[in-house]
């Protein structure tokens, strides 16, 4: 189950949406045609698709899509390796994905992640660049993924007494670090 249930939209949803012509500077990428692709170059790399969701704006001009990678660990289950893209028919947005086992994103179309956020304005060679920084980011993905989920089993060892730790949650919501949603489970 995705985290936020404005991801209610399908492959076929998204799918759906007409794609813009094509100008002398805007070189329009299918909202499927991105997601697939991605998905593709992460099943290479053995990482197969456990849940997806996609948020749709302005009448789909604009597509905010997550994947979720299968666990492989209970450590992994806790953490998920997740794939944030997003992409725009309307010029408002450069195309792109953020991944990681934490992406964060606002519904202002804003996408980052943990281990790597790559950006790509529609203009000519961005099915190119699309593609390189789509590999890049799967080709590094399982050992950055392998090295923070070690250092957050790391972590659960560390010993740390009930006051403290309250202390920890309550400095960093008191930052704007942790948002309320965030301090609540936290705190559970």
């Amino acid at each position: 189950m995705l985290v936020d249930h404005r991801f209610n939209k399908t492959l076929a949803d998204i799918s759906q949406v007409p794609l813009p012509a094509q100008t002398k500077t805007y070189y329009p990428v299918g909202h499927k045609e991105l997601s697939d692709h991605i998905e593709g170059v992460f099943l290479k790399i053995g990482r197969e698709v456990e849940d997806r969701g996609y948020f749709l704006k302005n009448g789909g001009d604009a597509m905010l899509g997550m994947l979720k990678m299968k666990s492989r660990s209970d450590a992994e289950a806790l953490a998920p390796l997740t794939i944030m893209m997003r992409n725009s028919y309307d010029k408002s947005h450069a195309a792109g994905l953020a991944s990681g086992p934490s992406v964060s994103y606002c519904l202002n179309m804003c996408i980052s992640g943990e281990d790597v956020t790559y950006l790509r304005k529609h203009t000519r060679f961005v099915h190119r660049d699309l593609d390189t920084m789509i590999e890049a980011a799967a080709s590094t993905a399982e050992g950055r993924y392998k090295a923070r989920i070690e250092e957050i089993e790391r972590m659960k060892e560390l010993p740390i007494p009930d006051l403290s730790g309250g202390e920890i949650l309550g400095s960093l919501a008191f930052q704007d670090i942790l948002k309320p949603r965030m301090f609540t489970e936290a705190m559970r």
